[in-house]
């Protein structure tokens, strides 16, 4: 395969049963990409080959997808929903982790089928509470797909949306959304949001895609040669006139497959610079080719369809393609092809191709795949199965790292999932995870089913760490700074073991804090700048980077930081230096924890951070003359006031261009570096 890939490939599930996998999603960790976790159609537990017995289960990685020791069948609630399809994974920026499926009785009619959501808390590696029927009663539910608002900026940060095909009513395409991590849906009860709202109502595969604009955007094949879109402006609340998005040509099919091919339209969105990509199998050039089409204006037009693969058109048949996009903007698809098996239809290795121009052109085509699949083996032959081989594979990306899963027949006999990383940059040898990434063992106690993560809102700090006799306020803001000069980083002060800083705006603060100590990466050669810190790293990093005596605690401050975990000893020593503080009881309830709390596995926003560093410098506080604001949205009545306006005249923040600085916004790890820095060089 491609040396951009991983080899060999990894199989992802470790059953000792001869029977099917298939139909694969993946998802990657955005606090820790090296923790990956994947969800399946399966059928390991069924008493006997072609017995009609599927089930979802779920297989979570923490070592970059070399192996997946957690294998665990998804949670149900009761019994009455025995079998499952179409799995669909999606990480959130909190370690929370969501699987959702269709669930549906042993008679197997469409119209038993049910829409539920499983969610882990510790990334993947614990399901301790049911899924949750999303629509209770509703029942024709048929392949949903799943989206995440995850800009901290957003009105709906958080909110989780699922789009479906409801064949009980036409089809038609429906949409419910949840803004309490997975617990609750609303519309409630088996009400739903109409996506296609009386026209292109026809047709399967509905994806919705969050959009930088906050608005979402989901699209499907119409059935009639066009991919139809709808559009929401109000968190998922309604729906405007769904459209036509672009035309299509349906698949041909392979000559003598026994499986069944879709034409399904796989869309994302790069958040980096707002531009929607959709990839499908095309069958306008007599062989099936891997078309795509963008849009670079909110889904208003898209561009005319194009081939990605760099053979000649209709020259190999090429299905089941996924796209997905970095954080960067980076578009990573990949496909099966059988261009390698002219004289042997049916078997296929994956390919893949990148665009990093925005979707206008795509790299040379890559292998991914070790080993070849022959479609036609192992599928089941119950009548339930349809002749499935899988309607899709899919692939995840993030800036250092892409990951692919599909169905894989290289046994002979059977249907297995198998996996493959891809690294931008060649020869990145196996990272070493250096922060605080979940492992195999979880060093907490599981998360109970009472335990429902709810975003921090600024008043979630509002129990102030009593000021000490060095942060007096000032009268009014009339300090003035001499910025002073950033200590020189020789090359000898250590090797910058980093190959994702370099030309970073950050980058002399980020490496003098790992030459320090301070700061680890997310692995042996990635920093990862655009990632995020949880308050627990952070505690870490705030007194390791200040030189805070450490305190030996002979109690526990607080009950969700027990002595096994790793930053046990740093947070009670920033609470005992008077650095820290927990959140209010009210919080700690809405989070389904006790108090006193302190929620370590929450991402750091850019006001904690800020107030934590101002602390922990001894800085001596102000308080502008008159509630003077420096920034539009830290009023004097926010909880982090005195805190930022202190550090922007100390020279140690600086807001956006537009005058504002998103306290309540997670702060990206350069960010958080360059902070940290600054509240070092600037300390009284």
């Amino acid at each position: 395969n491609d040396p951009h890939w991983s080899a060999p490939n990894s199989r992802v599930n470790t059953d000792n049963t001869t029977y099917a996998q298939q139909e694969p999603a993946v998802a990657i960790n955005p606090l820790n990409h090296l923790n990956v976790v994947s969800a399946s159609k399966d059928e390991r537990r069924a008493p006997g080959p072609n017995t009609e017995t599927k089930e979802v289960w779920i297989e979570t990685s923490t070592d970059g997808g070399a192996s997946w020791p957690v294998q665990t069948h998804i949670p149900m609630p009761d019994n009455t929903l025995p079998q499952q399809s179409d799995a669909v994974v999606n990480f959130s920026d909190n370690n929370n982790v969501f699987v959702t499926i269709i669930g549906y009785n042993n008679a197997n009619p469409t119209s038993s089928n049910e829409l539920l959501v499983a969610r882990s808390t510790d990334g993947g590696l614990t399901w301790p509470t049911a899924a949750v029927n999303v629509a209770p009663g509703i029942g024709g539910t048929d392949k949903e797909w799943t989206a995440i608002d995850l800009d901290p900026a957003s009105p709906y940060y958080h909110r989780i949306y699922v789009t479906w095909t409801n064949f009980s009513a036409g089809p038609t395409f429906v949409e419910k959304w949840s803004s309490d991590s997975g617990v609750t849906w609303n519309p409630p009860g088996s009400g739903a949001v109409a996506v296609s709202n009386g026209s292109f109502d026809s047709g399967q595969f509905s994806m919705p895609v969050v959009m930088n604009n906050h608005h979402v955007i989901a699209t499907w094949n119409d059935g009639g040669g066009q991919v139809a879109m709808g559009i929401s402006t109000d968190g998922g609340a309604s729906f405007g006139t769904s459209s036509a998005a672009f035309n299509i040509t349906d698949v041909n099919g392979v000559p003598g497959s026994q499986w069944r091919l879709s034409t399904v339209p796989a869309t994302t969105v790069a958040t980096a610079t707002g531009t929607l990509v959709s990839v499908w199998a095309d069958g306008r050039d007599g062989k099936d080719d891997i078309y795509f089409a963008r849009s670079t204006n909110n889904g208003t037009t898209w561009s005319a369809p194009a081939r990605i693969p760099h053979n000649a058109a209709g020259s190999s048949y090429q299905v089941e393609p996924w796209v997905s996009a970095a954080p960067n903007g980076r578009f990573d698809a990949i496909w099966y092809d059988d261009r390698d098996f002219p004289s042997a239809l049916n078997t296929f290795h994956i390919y893949a191709s990148h665009s990093t121009n925005d979707g206008v052109t795509w790299s040379a085509d890559e292998q991914v795949t070790d080993a070849s699949s022959d479609l036609n083996v192992g599928i089941p032959q119950g009548s339930g199965w349809n002749g499935a081989a899988g309607d899709y594979i899919n692939v995840a990306s993030v800036n250092d790292y892409a990951y692919a899963v599909w169905t894989d027949t290289r046994s002979g006999t059977n249907e297995d999932i198998y996996s493959s990383r891809y690294s931008p940059i060649i020869g990145t040898p196996t990272p070493t995870v250096t922060g605080t990434p979940p492992t195999a063992t979880p060093t907490t106690a599981p998360p109970t089913a009472t335990t429902t993560p709810v975003p921090p809102t600024a008043t979630s700090t509002a129990t102030p760490v009593p000021p000490t006799a060095t942060n007096t306020p000032m009268a009014t803001s009339t300090m003035t700074t001499t910025n002073t000069p950033m200590p020189s980083v020789t090359p000898t002060d250590c090797p910058n073991p980093f190959i994702d800083v370099t030309g970073n705006i950050f980058y002399n603060a980020i490496h003098y804090l790992n030459c320090r100590g301070v700061v680890n990466g997310t692995d042996q050669t990635h920093y990862s700048p655009a990632g995020t810190s949880t308050r627990g790293q952070f505690a870490k990093v705030v007194v390791l980077g200040f030189g805070t005596p450490l305190f030996t605690p002979t109690t526990q401050d607080f009950v969700d930081v027990p002595s096994s975990y790793f930053a046990y000893l740093y947070i009670e020593t920033g609470y005992h230096a008077g650095i820290l503080s927990g959140f209010d009881p009210a919080s700690c309830t809405a989070h389904g924890v006790g108090t006193p709390c302190y929620l370590p596995n929450l991402p750091i926003t850019r006001g904690q951070l800020t107030k934590l560093v101002v602390n922990a410098g001894h800085y001596l506080l102000i308080t502008p003359a008159g509630g003077q604001q420096d920034f539009t949205d830290v009023p004097p009545s926010n909880v982090f006031y005195v805190s930022i306006e202190t550090a922007y005249h100390a020279g140690v923040i600086n807001g956006y261009p537009n005058h504002t600085f998103l306290p309540n916004a997670n702060i990206r790890r350069d960010e958080m570096a360059q902070i940290v820095y600054e509240g070092i060089i600037h300390k009284p």
